[in-house]
């Protein structure tokens, strides 16, 4: 493993560590590197119907509900004109241009970086868009043509918006911040650039599904590179160089609820960002995956081990500590090992005895990672043949974090240890681990908080995948974050003072069967309410297909997902089962539901009951995909010599459901 995927695995760990938001920000400097042109935006075709503006106020007369705006090259000095307002644009206090009610807005340079909108008031934003929905700004220079450093107003700012794109955008100061987002629901920023701002990148209040892929931050100076507060936002593939911050600030910071995350994927950071990062507490609500890189050290404290032995020696305040590939037996280092005299000597880890067997305990440690140093979680196995014994626990610890690692029992049947046990713990993190039975569950927590899982797997367990419990009358909450639980003899167990929250997570048939809607459990998908459900993970198909009062003309078999088969479609439920009762009956062509897909990524649902909603749905797995804002995953296609059918589960009650003929 190379120095910068160690320090990337590192900085996974550490700024995971109870990616609960509701426990737990910093700053940078980077080689100058010119960023490579803007790729240039598709020549109009012949039949190009968008309507082409040279001026601000040929602009301005465009704007609306639809319209396909391009802007010929040139600068498009933003200031009140003699129309100071219209029915989708106005100006506002500050003489910032406001957008407001306008949905299916596209508003394009017709070269990419050759069409610039700038404003010289240091107060205002360059532009707003206030109650938008599905707008797209591609191509576009924005910023403000002040002096560096007076600026208090944002480039872009986003209020109450859903389904915002920006694609190759220039977003430059003097701005306070690049891109300010408040209560925006669906943002994707896509190969564009935030620079020289001077307050920060961005910041975010109340928003989720924002994700900016392939982007580029230089040159920014201020209070935070990225602020958030009750947020989720994803960075894929960006670079981070020749950021700075003032005196008191904070690098990259998110707070708020405990549904909150700010997560980079395979982000690369300069010298200045690294140090920064190294220098400063750990938010636990911003996670650096393992595929970003840093140039610089992260930290000085870090040990590599190849044995138990140096493993357990190795346990202390601050450590870091990454465990090179093997399988590390601890009951076989126990039972070759002095008990009494290993636990006189070692202050921060004990041998204790259990019923039936030992099991190895970390005790009053703060800042504790220990971190699997293979390619992926196989390469690093911990393990124990005790079935009353934990595999590890901590007792009285302060953000300890467990990566990269596989960790189970080797016996089988009933366990009566859990894999991982945390007791009056505050802050703990597991990420890209495989936690597997037997162990009763994949961890147990008792009287601890600020717990997070990431991108981790938890099967086989004889019990259930998590239990949580308080003594006291203490408020405690856990996350888990793109988790997979399947094949556990349960699911989650908690008890009504500890909140639980999980975000993007795949369940199996067994695990879905606890109370997943209680008062104290949210699941969600992108800022909404959805439980998922499995095709015996992989796509085996799962529920019955045929139910007892109904057969299909020909033999169905699973049909891979294809996203085209969603685009602009109609579904109508045509069967309901009750999956409780297994009681059944056909339906008239849309007398309990119809779903209305559509290619950007949006649904439409109605009910004969009046009801009625919309949201978005995605691909999930290769067999099945997801849709927000309903208690449901939709699964792939079930196909037969002639038609598609999809499955459907609603709570109790399954549907098949079938396009309308012709």
């Amino acid at each position: 493993m190379n120095r910068k995927k160690s320090m990337a695995l590192f900085l996974s760990l550490m700024l995971i560590a109870g990616l609960l938001t509701g426990c737990g920000q910093q700053k940078e400097t980077v080689p100058q590197t010119p960023d490579p042109a803007p790729a240039p935006a598709p020549a109009p075709a012949e039949n190009d119907d968008s309507i082409h503006v040279s001026t601000l106020q040929e602009l301005l007369d465009a704007i609306g509900p639809e319209a396909v705006i391009t802007l010929e090259p040139g600068v498009y000095d933003i200031a009140p004109g003699e129309v100071p307002f219209s029915e989708y644009w106005y100006f506002g206090m500050d003489r910032e241009l406001v957008i407001t009610y306008v949905s299916d807005l596209t508003i394009r340079a017709s070269e990419a970086g050759a069409a610039e909108l700038r404003i010289n008031n240091p107060y205002c934003a360059v532009l707003e868009l206030e109650q938008c929905s599905n707008v797209v700004l591609e191509g576009l220079v924005m910023g403000h043509d002040v002096e560096k450093g007076q600026c208090a107003g944002n480039v872009l700012n986003l209020d109450h918006c859903d389904r915002i794109t920006l694609n190759r955008m220039d977003l430059y100061g003097c701005g306070a911040y690049g891109v300010h987002a408040d209560a925006v629901t669906g943002l994707q920023v896509n190969d564009s650039v935030i620079r020289e701002c001077t307050y920060g990148i961005a910041e975010f209040y109340s928003s989720s599904g924002l994700s900016f892929n392939d982007c580029r931050f230089k040159d920014n100076n201020g209070y935070s590179m990225l602020w958030g507060s009750s947020c989720q936002a994803e960075f894929n593939r960006c670079t981070f160089s020749g950021n700075t911050l003032n005196e008191s600030g904070d690098s990259f910071s998110c707070t708020g609820n405990s549904g909150s995350f700010i997560k980079m994927n395979s982000c690369s950071f300069g010298k200045d960002e690294t140090e920064m990062i190294a220098m400063g507490e750990p938010d636990r609500a911003v996670v650096f995956d393992s595929s970003c890189t840093f140039d610089g050290d992260l930290t000085a404290s870090t040990v590599r081990v190849n044995s138990v032995r140096q493993l357990l020696d190795s346990i202390g305040p601050g450590a870091v500590i990454y465990v090179e590939p093997g399988v590390y037996d601890l009951t076989d280092f126990i039972r070759t090992s002095n008990i009494d005299f290993f636990n006189q000597n070692h202050n921060f880890v004990s041998i204790d005895e259990t019923y039936g067997g030992y099991e190895i305990t970390v005790k009053y440690v703060q800042g504790l990672s220990i971190i699997g140093a293979g390619e992926d979680p196989a390469d690093v196995e911990l393990t124990s043949d005790w079935d009353y014994a934990h595999v590890l626990g901590f007792v009285s610890c302060t953000d300890v974090n467990l990566a990269n690692m596989t960790m189970g029992h080797t016996v089988t049947g009933e366990c009566y240890g859990p894999v991982v046990k945390y007791s009056y713990v505050y802050g703990a993190a597991i990420s890209n681990m495989d936690l597997y039975g037997c162990g009763v569950e994949g961890f147990l927590a008792q009287e601890s908080t600020c717990v997070a899982a990431y991108e981790t797997t938890i099967r086989e367990c004889s019990y259930g995948f998590a239990t949580m419990w308080q003594d006291a009358d203490t408020y405690a909450d856990y996350q888990f974050i793109h988790c997979i639980f399947k094949d556990n003899e349960g699911g989650l167990y908690n008890d009504p003072i500890t909140t639980v929250y999980f975000y993007n997570c795949m369940f199996g048939d067994d695990e879905i069967n606890w109370n997943l809607y209680q008062s104290n459990v949210t699941v969600d998908y992108i800022g909404n309410y959805t439980a998922v459900y499995e095709l015996d993970y992989y796509g085996e198909y799962l529920p019955d297909v045929e139910p007892e009062y109904f057969d299909f003309t020909y033999d169905l078999d699973p049909v891979p997902f294809d996203t085209d088969t969603f685009a602009d479609t109609d579904w109508y439920a045509f069967t309901v089962t009750n999956s409780e009762t297994w009681e059944g009956r056909y339906t008239e062509t849309g007398e309990i539901f119809h779903l209305r897909f559509h290619a950007d990524g949006t649904y439409a649902y109605d009910d004969s009951y009046g009801g009625s909603t919309a949201g978005s749905w995605a691909v999930f797995d290769a067999y099945s995909m997801q849709a927000d804002q309903m208690d449901c995953c939709l699964y792939s296609m079930y196909g037969d010599e002639q038609d598609l059918y999809l499955w459907v589960k609603l709570g109790e009650e399954e549907f098949w459901m079938k396009q309308p003929e012709g």
